[in-house]
């Protein structure tokens, strides 16, 4: 659930403000928002300095090399970074460098091996030396007393050396090298050498990253310290600051008001204020989290969370769309074996993996698919559901996925009915219920050709009434007319809405044919020797590794979808949420500002 905000506006003495802001941190429960710009030299520089710090620590690798001298403990962090510091600089100059030489050895090498010095001993003697490129099917005119020897020829492009005793200008002349091309390739070859070494120092540097990671998690901290300094508002002797605050948090910060002499006034947040949104739900809801950071999605202060229909509907979506117990069995082994490595890791992501995993071992059982195999031993087929592996077991699936979306989308203005339920548009949600199941029936009819019920009609227009005549208070009827006009084509979209749930069918059914592709493939002409059955074996893994991963980009792509879109958007969801991060004192674990 989405928990309660207060705003809150504090005051102390300006002579106070530092001990004022420690005390805050200490407390961290106020998402402190400021009065003014936070701008300042000191603020540039430690921004500046965490950036820096950050990219350091995205170029060290995250394992120290095995062949890494010792920690030495006296280094400070600065220190640290400062010789990391060194060893990019030097790495970007020999790249330079490397690039130099390269455009160099290109530009010359058709030319083959000389010493360019010599070429200055010649014209003391007087004896004009050019070197020449052109192409050979319209060579440029050369001086009569010019000698001309031709050094390479390539697809037409040919490279010469004019040899003359009186000076001479040639089209398509080539500046000679500073030095031997062997002496190119030779520094070339040293500024390789020099990436290496630059290469193994950085690495070792990776022993430091537990320091790096203290002094960007310091600096991260002064940071923040110091913009909340400078967005405080102030006035002759006093220094002001406003944030949100949990509700169930303002008897912390009134008590400590008291004790340091602030003053304090905390009031719930007005209309057009930008409300933080800090959620807080059971344990069985906490794993849809990991969702919710992946894709970055937040809801608004005052909009709702769905995070329980959410994990509900998306663990549904899943196993439908994997469809395999194969599979399923897979993730979850894999799953229990990440845990058990990672122990220290937040515990949702693999709780959301273990829910939906077992879902999909379930959805599998019931369909009797297990990686694409049609052929199921009597006691795995005796486990199935006749309803969904029968002759009319498409048919029966899609209107099972017919029935899911009218039940998804109906839970969406049920919501939104509850939500507003003294108002008389809470009626004109009922009437969209009532159009939802009508589009459910019409789908059914339209698609699987069953027969339309006579009360379907009553449906339709009862609901149609209902939406048209409550959706909007006579009040706001000049306003919002528009809506009214629109009416017919948001009931054509609810309908699309609702089949639009049949693609957990589509997908299921494509991944499962996928599957057995794959198995025929492998299996086809038999197993009659060694290098067939590995070949069968390397098709089978990749195969269903494909598999898994177009399903994985399914469940992307339909499985959040689904919640995100056709159900947020029949519950009025916008996605406007601006994360809770209360100032605090934080450690490397935690995130920076």
């Amino acid at each position: 659930m989405i928990v309660s905000m207060k705003k809150l506006w504090l005051i102390c003495q300006k002579t106070n403000r530092d001990a004022t802001l420690d005390r805050l941190a200490e407390l961290g429960v106020v998402h402190i928002t400021p009065v003014v710009p936070p701008e300042g030299e000191a603020i540039d520089a430690a921004r500046d300095e965490a950036a820096t710090i950050h990219h350091a620590l995205g170029i060290l690798p995250q394992e120290i090399p095995e062949e890494a001298p010792g920690i030495d403990h006296s280094l400070s962090a600065p220190v640290v970074m400062h010789r990391i510091e060194s060893y990019l600089i030097d790495r970007q100059k020999t790249e330079g460098r490397m690039a130099d030489l390269r455009a160099e050895i290109a530009r010359v090498d058709s030319f083959g091996s000389f010493d360019p010095q010599r070429f200055a001993a010649l014209a003391e003697a007087g004896i004009t030396v050019k070197l020449v490129r052109y192409d050979a099917s319209k060579a440029p005119e050369f001086p009569e007393t010019a000698q001309v020897h031709v050094l390479s020829e390539h697809k037409g492009d040919t490279c010469a050396a004019l040899v003359s005793t009186d000076p001479f200008e040639v089209e398509g002349e080539v500046t000679p090298p500073t030095e031997p091309l062997a002496a190119l390739r030779k520094h070339l070859h040293d500024c390789q050498a020099r990436m290496t070494h630059i290469a193994e120092h950085i690495s070792y540097m990776a022993a430091y990253r537990p320091l790096l990671d203290e002094h960007l998690a310091t600096t991260n901290a002064r940071h923040e310290m110091l913009s909340v300094s400078a967005g405080m508002g102030d006035t002759r002797d006093l220094a002001y600051l406003q944030g949100f605050c949990p509700a169930d948090e303002v008897q912390a910060i009134t008590a400590e008001a008291c004790r340091s002499g602030w003053g304090l006034v905390a009031r719930d947040p007005d209309g057009d204020d930008r409300v933080p949104t800090l959620i807080r739900n059971p344990v069985w809801i906490r794993p849809i989290k990991a969702v919710f950071s992946m894709i970055g999605l937040l809801p608004g202060y005052r909009e709702i969370d769905i995070s329980a229909a959410f994990l509900l509907f998306f663990s549904i979506f899943f196993a439908m769309l994997i469809g395999d117990a194969g599979y399923g069995a897979l993730f979850l082994v894999a799953t229990l074996a990440a845990r058990a490595k990672f122990r220290s890791a937040p515990a949702y992501p693999f709780h959301l993996l273990i829910i939906l995993s077992a879902c999909t071992v379930l959805w599998g059982v019931l369909t009797g698919t297990y990686f694409g195999v049609t052929n199921l031993p009597a006691p795995l087929a005796s486990l199935t559901l006749n309803w969904l592996t029968g002759d009319a077991a498409e048919a029966n699936i899609m209107k099972l996925c017919f029935f899911i979306g009218a039940l998804h989308l109906s839970i969406a203005h049920a919501w939104n009915a509850l939500r507003i339920l003294n108002s008389t548009k809470a009626l004109a949600q009922l009437g969209w219920i009532a159009l939802t199941w009508t589009m459910f029936f019409t789908a059914r009819t339209m698609i699987l050709g069953a027969e339309f019920p006579r009360f379907g009609y009553g449906l339709l227009i009862g609901g149609f009434a209902l939406v048209a005549v409550f959706m909007t208070k006579p009040r706001e009827f000049k306003v919002d007319w528009a809506n009214h006009v629109m009416l017919p084509l948001d009931v054509i979209s609810n309908f699309v809405d609702v089949v639009s749930y049949v693609r957990l069918f589509a997908v299921g059914s494509a991944s499962l044919a996928v599957a057995a592709a794959f198995n025929e493939m492998a299996l086809a002409k038999g197993i009659s020797s060694i290098g067939a059955g590995l070949g069968a074996a390397a098709i089978l893994v990749l195969g269903h590794v494909l598999n898994i991963i177009l399903g994985a980009m399914g469940i992307l792509v339909h499985g959040v979808r689904l919640n995100t879109l056709e159900f947020s958007g029949h519950i009025g969801m916008q996605w406007t949420g601006i994360t809770f991060r209360p100032f605090a004192r934080r450690t490397a674990q935690s995130p920076g500002p």
